[in-house]
């Protein structure tokens, strides 16, 4: 048995997830949030290690933020693994202006559009510079870690749901969406049964949450954080202190269901339906 420790390097805070292979699968043992506060990313990271994370663990997996990265959709005639990732970059050297140079791809197959099943497979990429890539690790190097894995929120998120959704992955025909609100960004993602179809990351968040409280009850970043997590969204018809927290929260949440719909006409103007 082996335990592998997930890690998400947020902007304001550490999530992890402790997981443990067992005979019947994989069983979460421990999830992890620790925010920074006044310490620096590195300073909660080696807090985080030496103190919080008791528990020996196997392997170290990162997750890389979906802005670090370009995604792209391409259509192949073949799907094996193998042939699919030596040919990628190549077959995207035209999608980016500074060329394919210093970047690393990782990529999905997704289902054909109606017209073209039968024949090209089609691939959801993204591709990364090797400078985030080594921005990340000589991080974790400097707090004597080694990461096993670095793969994006995108995949992350979707191998998350579909782990915890086995039944209804395999038989529902809808299209779903998993949206992560991070504190700077929020990942869009649209699934349909087992595939990752579509992913973006939009620079909103719930920081932008807590600016609009503390812009419009005149208070300090922490004081309006503080009031946004004890009192959250209730959507009231009173004119006191709550009502302007909800206003501030609703107009932010308007702005992101936007978003949300942006992602959502993009990926239907390609498929063509």
């Amino acid at each position: 048995m082996s335990l592998v420790l997930g890690l998400d390097i947020g902007a304001s805070a550490v999530k992890a997830v402790l997981m443990e292979d067992v005979l019947h699968g994989e069983v979460i043992r421990k999830f992890y949030h620790y925010p920074y506060g006044d310490q620096t990313r590195e300073e909660a990271l080696q807090h985080f290690f030496d103190t919080i994370i008791l528990e020996e663990y196997d392997r170290l997996v990162v997750s890389l933020k979906g802005y670090e990265g370009s995604v792209r959709i391409v259509e192949l005639p073949f799907n094996e693994d193998r042939k699919v990732r030596s040919v990628l970059p190549y077959e995207l050297e035209n999608e980016f202006a500074d060329g394919i140079h210093e970047r690393r791809f990782r990529f999905h197959t997704i289902p054909n559009r109606a017209e073209n099943v039968g024949e090209n497979h089609r691939f959801l990429s993204i591709g990364v510079y090797d400078s985030v890539i080594d921005k990340y690790s000589n991080l974790l190097k400097g707090l004597d870690q080694s990461a096993y894995l670095m793969d994006y929120d995108a995949y992350a998120n979707f191998n998350c749901h579909a782990f915890r959704n086995k039944a209804m992955m395999d038989t529902d025909d809808g299209v779903w969406l998993l949206v992560d609100v991070g504190a700077r960004s929020t990942g869009i993602n649209i699934i349909n049964k087992n595939k990752l179809l579509f992913t973006r990351s939009v620079f909103f968040g719930g920081n932008d949450f807590t600016q609009a409280i503390a812009s419009h009850l005149n208070l300090s970043f922490s004081d309006a954080e503080e009031l946004k997590l004890e009192y959250g969204l209730q959507d009231s018809d009173t004119q006191d202190e709550q009502s302007k927290i909800d206003q501030s929260l609703l107009s932010c949440l308007d702005k992101l269901v936007k978003e949300i719909r942006l992602t959502l006409g993009s990926y239907y103007s390609y498929q063509g339906q």
